[in-house]
């Protein structure tokens, strides 16, 4: 069997960084079909198992984010004036997680989300327990929208 030094293309990538970093960590590599990092002489089983998993970690955790990302999103009755900055799913992710606490993009979670700050950390508001008070922003939306906190609670129950 041939074998280059350094092994193939796949050491780069880590089940254990992934884990810890989060499902975004290697979306530039495993989605753009000209980085795709394919299988070639130099792999082995181990890699190919390794890169089944990399890709359902990635997936199952995408999916979640994108899933909470819907979940999550606030429908007005009109568009606000000012417009409020709105952010997409991988910011509002990367901001729970804490990763990104640019206060801008807090702000707009605040008013664009179901989410909101418990002891100085962006919370989504269905993951809290019932009773716990935090800082939303309600302003200009849907009568569907301007649910409780409870309301929002009662609905993750049912799922």
């Amino acid at each position: 069997m041939l074998r280059k030094v350094g092994g193939c293309g796949h050491d780069r990538f880590s089940i254990e960084n992934l884990k810890n970093l989060g499902p975004f960590l290697y979306d530039d590599k495993l989605f753009d079909q000209d980085r795709f990092p394919e299988i070639n002489r130099l792999c082995t089983k181990e890699c190919k198992k390794k890169m089944k998993e990399i890709y359902r970690i990635t997936f199952e955790g995408y999916l979640k984010a994108v899933n909470n990302y819907y979940d999550d999103c606030k429908i007005f009755k009109s568009f606000p004036d000012p417009p409020i900055k709105t952010v997409g799913c991988q910011t509002y992710n990367d901001c729970l997680e804490e990763e990104n606490k640019d206060p801008v993009y807090r702000d707009s979670i605040l008013k664009t989300m179901k989410a909101g700050i418990l002891n100085g950390k962006l919370v989504r508001l269905c993951d809290l327990p019932r009773g716990v008070d935090v800082e939303i922003e309600t302003t200009g939306l849907t009568d569907s929208e301007s649910e409780s906190k409870e309301e929002v609670n009662d609905e993750s129950d049912n799922e």
